[in-house]
């Protein structure tokens, strides 16, 4: 019968084997031993000390360098595809014709929030991050004229020093970002100058990564700090040039070339502390990344550790080896497997347990193993079973507000749980992954929610609507997109929100885009929306009966919807996923 691990056991000490033996061999080796461990110095331990900040902060130098590369990169990618014809006669003309062709908006993403071209003449054509607002898109240009005009007089790449910008659509958060420029060159004459404003924001988690065992932060060369470890000094810029840290390195008036060791003794609330300091610059930018720590903080538990390992470590020392020797049947053979199955459980295989025979204290170890990796199983399981509950709650939430904003208009009783179903069955056809299927049924479920804003008069008009409450209804897409825009959480659901009315042709509401421009989950909700909306009764039309739906939806092909969106309709509507979902006309009346 097995032996029930959490009952409780006789052992035999082990202790009493141990104590026989130490009586008989002698101990003199180990004594010696244990108090060489005992007399390391302190230096041995600050050198070890140094080289863990040598390999934190000179990868951490190189891994921001790479990111500023990246930026420069995109932006170098950019000028090369002008400067293919920065040697024709009609260079200018061809330039034009790329930016007629929205160039700069396709090397837009969410960490570039605009790109520029301007020439010496003064022309000027940018392209803005679609999350901007029209106050922040005037802010940040008038940031891009100045390093432009420096680039074309100097006709070499540029930077601005870092600043911090705060945008709604980033949820008002505090962000690092800088301006860079690039030639675009003909001949060793500068034709115009590419500039863009790049989020630092990756490059601020990079450094916040880098910093579990250390204090990290860079700065300029004048000592201005751009980028901090620590979330109490983020979000704005400080001069530290006379803080002894950063002192250090400007007095000498030179930039380093390679990573530095120091000490520096400053007082901190009225007391000499000794930090040990690593400078890393990061070259190209003249950047300094500094890696800093307390010595003192760092050696207390060291020190109260040495006063205690004096009996500790000798007898532990002791009993290993001994235990080694002489006891290696009965001790490791047991430890061996306990290793193992905890090597299983740290794998995640929370079904292994050791093999309880031994009646000493390894017994009790294995037995008190195998409680916890019950407990830890019991308590996985249930962390996984309330994050489902979490989970499906979340969802039941969603829904309960699409369904409470479908309520107030009769006529679109349940149009949001069909429209998201749609949505889900497009998107699984045209290939979107886990994560964007997520993203879409969320998106999809609250994509009226900014009818909450619209009055219920127009909501429930029983005919067709004004011109003057067309307008209006119109302004539910970016009120939707505004109810949810102080969400951080919310943030990849909104464009889905807020472009479900653009048309791949133009003309749609409520920013006119057209073709890529308009988000893939927006063009595919469009295409469920309409879809319900042409086969539900409305006042103003009758429904239309599966058929005559996806023929109307292919009609709109090339100018309403995007034809590779509409492809993916028609291979789900050929295979019947739409049926089970759609009410027959008879029943898609008010209630």
């Amino acid at each position: 019968m097995a032996e029930d691990p959490k009952r409780p056991v006789k052992s035999i000490s082990i202790f009493w084997v141990l104590s026989v033996l130490l009586v008989v061999i002698v101990v003199v080796p180990l004594v010696t031993y244990s108090w060489k461990a005992i007399s390391m110095s302190k230096d041995y331990i600050e050198e070890s000390l140094r080289e863990r900040q040598l390999k934190t902060s000179i990868p951490a130098a190189a891994h921001i360098q790479n990111l500023l590369d990246e930026y420069r990169r995109r932006l170098g990618d950019l000028v090369a595809a002008f400067e293919v014809y920065s040697n024709d006669p009609d260079a200018k003309a061809n330039f034009e014709n790329l930016l007629q062709r929205d160039i700069l908006g396709r090397y837009l993403s969410n960490d570039t929030l605009i790109l520029a071209y301007q020439d010496p003449q003064g022309n000027q054509f940018t392209a803005q991050w679609k999350g901007l607002m029209p106050n922040e898109q005037a802010q940040l240009t008038n940031l891009v004229s100045p390093v432009a005009r420096q680039c074309l007089s100097s006709g070499q790449p540029g930077a601005s020093p870092v600043f911090y910008v705060r945008l709604a659509a980033l949820g008002r958060l505090s962000e690092p970002a800088m301006v860079l420029t690039a030639p675009i060159q003909s001949g060793g004459q500068t034709m115009a100058a590419i500039t863009g404003i790049f989020l630092l924001q990756s490059v601020q988690d990079s450094l916040t990564d880098y910093s579990r065992e250390f204090s990290l932060f860079v700065t300029d060369d004048k000592g201005n700090l751009l980028l901090h470890s620590n979330a109490a000094y983020q979000g704005r810029t400080k001069d530290l040039s006379t803080d002894p840290i950063v002192e250090r390195m400007l007095v000498s008036g030179v930039y380093p070339t390679s990573a530095v060791n120091y000490n520096v003794t400053k007082r901190v609330d009225g007391k000499p502390r000794t930090y040990l300091v690593t400078c890393a610059p990061i070259n190209g930018y003249r950047w300094l990344l500094f890696a800093q720590v307390d010595r003192e903080k760092y050696y207390a538990p060291i020190l109260q550790l040495r006063q205690q390992s004096k009996l500790w470590v000798l007898l532990s020392i002791a009993g290993a080896l001994l235990v080694g020797l002489v006891m290696a049947g009965l001790i490791t053979r047991p430890i061996s497997k306990l290793a193992e199955v905890s090597r299983d459980l740290a794998r995640g295989n929370f079904s292994q347990r050791a093999d309880i025979r031994s009646r000493n204290e390894i017994g009790d170890l294995a037995r008190a193993f195998n409680a916890m990796a019950d407990d830890i199983q019991d308590y996985i399981q249930k962390v996984e079973a309330a994050a489902r509950e979490t989970q499906q709650l979340f969802m039941d939430s969603i829904r309960a507000i699409a369904n409470a904003l479908d309520a107030k208009d009769p006529y679109t009783r349940g149009h949001s749980e069909r429209v998201s179903a749609y949505s889900m069955i497009i998107a699984r056809e045209y290939g979107l992954d886990e994560r964007n299927l997520r993203i879409i049924e969320i998106s999809s479920l609250l994509h009226d929610v900014g009818k909450i804003g619209i009055e219920d008069k127009i909501l429930r008009k029983p005919g067709a609507l004004t011109a003057e409450e067309f307008e209006i209804m119109k302004t539910h897409p970016p009120k939707g997109a505004q109810i949810l825009g102080g969400i951080p959480q919310m943030r990849e659901i909104i464009p889905g929100i807020r472009h479900h009315h653009e048309k791949w042709a133009g003309g749609g509401y409520p920013d006119k885009l057209k073709g890529q421009e308009i988000p893939v989950i927006a063009r595919i909700i469009g295409v469920a929306d309409a879809f319900d909306a042409m086969t539900t009764n409305r006042p103003y039309q009758r429904a239309m009966t599966l058929a005559q739906g996806a023929a109307r939806i292919n009609e709109l092909k090339d100018t309403v919807y995007d034809p590779s969106v509409v492809a993916a309709f028609n291979s789900a509507f050929h295979k019947g996923l739409f049926h089970q979902f759609v009410r027959p006309a008879a029943e898609a009346k008010p209630a």
